[in-house]
């Protein structure tokens, strides 16, 4: 039997099971996908996912906060106070006019426009001066004040060499009337037009 079984090929006895065999076969094959299982694993998407809800929430949080300052913020910047007179050739139906001046800077220009507004704020002043003296009593009958606005939007975002100027308001209008029998027209009839010198 020794015989039989010294001439029996390695093969049988490695089908047979043998000890050397089993133990090449438990060898451990690398795991492929590992890493991918682990960032995938519930706990980690867990994890991914709240940290982006705080980031988008803290995101949320500061552009509320900042809307809100905005809001609170006042955006008018005021000129001041400035005064009308017709040209009394003009034979205007207004005497003279007081009123109180502001503008609206363009919103991403804010800064830019305070800054210049403060630094040129005597060349506006001179410049809207001599506007006015180009204007007329029949700017002042339209109720809206929309050209005479138009003009003095123009004017500063001139002066500035830049588009500053979203809007104007104008304020604490006091118009003392004439005497004369003129009426009041805001087609500017009773005046020159802008830019020329009334004669």
């Amino acid at each position: 039997m020794a015989e039989e079984q010294a001439n029996r090929p390695q093969d049988e006895g490695s089908a047979a099971g043998s000890p050397e065999v089993s133990a090449e076969l438990d060898i451990p094959r690398k795991k492929t996908g590992g890493f991918l299982k682990r960032l995938f694993s519930p706990q980690v998407l867990v994890v991914l996912i709240v940290a982006l809800l705080l980031v988008q929430g803290g995101g949320l949080a500061l552009h509320t906060i900042k809307v809100q300052a905005d809001a609170n913020n006042t955006y008018e910047i005021s000129l001041g106070p400035f005064s009308f007179a017709p040209n009394p050739a003009e034979r205007s139906w207004l005497d003279s006019a007081r009123f109180s001046l502001y503008v609206v800077p363009i919103p991403q220009e804010d800064e830019k426009v305070r800054e210049l507004l403060e630094k040129h704020k005597f060349r506006v002043q001179q410049d809207l001066e001599e506007l006015f003296r180009q204007a007329h009593g029949g700017d002042f009958a339209d109720p809206t004040l929309g050209e005479l606005k138009r003009r003095i939007r123009e004017q500063i975002n001139q002066t500035l060499d830049m588009k500053a100027i979203a809007d104007v308001i104008i304020t604490d209008v006091d118009l003392v009337r004439s005497s004369r029998d003129a009426k009041p027209s805001s087609d500017n009839s009773d005046g020159a037009p802008w830019g020329e010198p009334a004669k």
